[in-house]
Protein backbone atom coordinates (compact mmCIF):
# COMPACT_ATOMS: atom_id res chain seq x y z
CA UNK A 1 0.00 0.00 0.00
CA UNK A 2 1.52 3.22 -0.68
CA UNK A 3 1.98 5.68 1.56
CA UNK A 4 0.22 9.46 1.16
CA UNK A 5 3.67 10.94 -0.08
CA UNK A 6 3.69 8.31 -2.84
CA UNK A 7 0.25 8.69 -3.64
CA UNK A 8 0.92 12.49 -4.63
CA UNK A 9 4.36 12.17 -6.15
CA UNK A 10 2.44 9.42 -8.45
CA UNK A 11 -0.10 12.25 -9.39
CA UNK A 12 2.09 15.15 -9.45
CA UNK A 13 4.13 12.85 -12.16
CA UNK A 14 0.79 12.47 -13.78
CA UNK A 15 -0.10 15.82 -14.01
CA UNK A 16 3.28 17.16 -15.67
CA UNK A 17 2.58 14.13 -18.22
CA UNK A 18 -0.69 15.53 -18.75
CA UNK A 19 -2.52 12.55 -17.20
CA UNK A 20 -4.97 15.30 -15.06
CA UNK A 21 -7.57 12.69 -14.30
CA UNK A 22 -5.07 10.27 -12.84
CA UNK A 23 -3.69 12.86 -11.32
CA UNK A 24 -7.03 14.20 -9.96
CA UNK A 25 -7.84 10.33 -8.79
CA UNK A 26 -4.69 10.11 -7.23
CA UNK A 27 -4.28 13.39 -4.83
CA UNK A 28 -7.62 12.31 -3.68
CA UNK A 29 -6.65 9.08 -2.49
CA UNK A 30 -3.69 11.28 -0.78
CA UNK A 31 -5.76 13.64 0.71
CA UNK A 32 -8.47 10.71 1.47
CA UNK A 33 -5.47 8.91 3.70
CA UNK A 34 -4.26 11.69 5.18
CA UNK A 35 -6.64 14.83 5.69
CA UNK A 36 -3.82 17.08 7.17
CA UNK A 37 -1.48 16.66 4.43
CA UNK A 38 -1.65 20.54 3.31
CA UNK A 39 0.69 20.37 -0.13
CA UNK A 40 -1.58 17.27 -1.43
CA UNK A 41 -4.80 19.57 -0.67
CA UNK A 42 -2.60 22.27 -2.87
CA UNK A 43 -2.19 20.67 -5.97
CA UNK A 44 -5.17 19.09 -5.51
CA UNK A 45 -6.81 22.09 -6.43
CA UNK A 46 -3.58 22.90 -9.06
CA UNK A 47 -5.15 19.82 -11.14
CA UNK A 48 -8.54 20.73 -10.24
CA UNK A 49 -8.03 24.32 -12.11
CA UNK A 50 -5.98 22.64 -14.68
CA UNK A 51 -9.36 20.60 -15.19
CA UNK A 52 -11.49 23.63 -15.35
CA UNK A 53 -13.32 22.39 -11.32
CA UNK A 54 -12.50 25.94 -10.54
CA UNK A 55 -14.99 25.33 -7.23
CA UNK A 56 -12.80 22.32 -6.55
CA UNK A 57 -10.11 23.85 -6.95
CA UNK A 58 -10.73 27.03 -4.17
CA UNK A 59 -12.25 24.12 -2.15
CA UNK A 60 -8.98 22.53 -2.33
CA UNK A 61 -7.22 25.55 -1.78
CA UNK A 62 -8.81 26.69 1.03
CA UNK A 63 -8.61 23.69 2.72
CA UNK A 64 -4.55 23.61 2.19
CA UNK A 65 -4.87 27.06 3.68
CA UNK A 66 -7.32 25.94 6.74
CA UNK A 67 -4.68 22.99 7.70
CA UNK A 68 -1.75 25.85 7.31
CA UNK A 69 -2.31 29.70 7.30
CA UNK A 70 0.62 30.71 5.89
CA UNK A 71 1.50 28.12 3.25
CA UNK A 72 2.15 30.97 0.32
CA UNK A 73 1.40 28.64 -2.70
CA UNK A 74 -2.35 28.35 -2.08
CA UNK A 75 -2.96 31.63 -0.67
CA UNK A 76 -1.22 33.46 -4.41
CA UNK A 77 -3.58 30.10 -6.01
CA UNK A 78 -6.35 31.21 -4.79
CA UNK A 79 -6.35 34.56 -5.17
CA UNK A 80 -5.13 34.05 -8.27
CA UNK A 81 -8.44 32.44 -9.13
CA UNK A 82 -10.32 35.75 -8.40
CA UNK A 83 -9.04 37.08 -12.06
CA UNK A 84 -10.94 33.60 -13.27
CA UNK A 85 -14.18 34.23 -11.39
CA UNK A 86 -16.79 34.62 -13.91
CA UNK A 87 -19.03 37.85 -14.35
CA UNK A 88 -22.05 38.38 -15.09
CA UNK A 89 -24.21 41.12 -16.28
CA UNK A 90 -26.27 42.23 -13.64
CA UNK A 91 -22.96 42.06 -11.27
CA UNK A 92 -21.26 44.31 -14.38
CA UNK A 93 -24.11 46.71 -14.61
CA UNK A 94 -23.80 47.69 -10.91
CA UNK A 95 -20.01 47.87 -11.22
CA UNK A 96 -18.92 45.13 -9.03
CA UNK A 97 -17.84 41.79 -9.73
CA UNK A 98 -19.47 38.12 -8.84
CA UNK A 99 -17.33 38.28 -5.87
CA UNK A 100 -19.79 39.12 -3.08
CA UNK A 101 -18.83 37.89 0.48
CA UNK A 102 -20.49 34.47 1.09
CA UNK A 103 -20.66 33.89 -3.15
CA UNK A 104 -18.33 30.54 -2.68
CA UNK A 105 -15.14 32.51 -3.94
CA UNK A 106 -14.09 34.78 -1.59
Amino acid sequence: MSTPQELAGQAWDYFQLGATENAEQLFREAVAADPQYAEAWCFLGIVCKARGKLDDAVQSYRQALRLQPTYFEPLNNLGSMRLLRPTCPDCAARRRGCCAPGDGWD
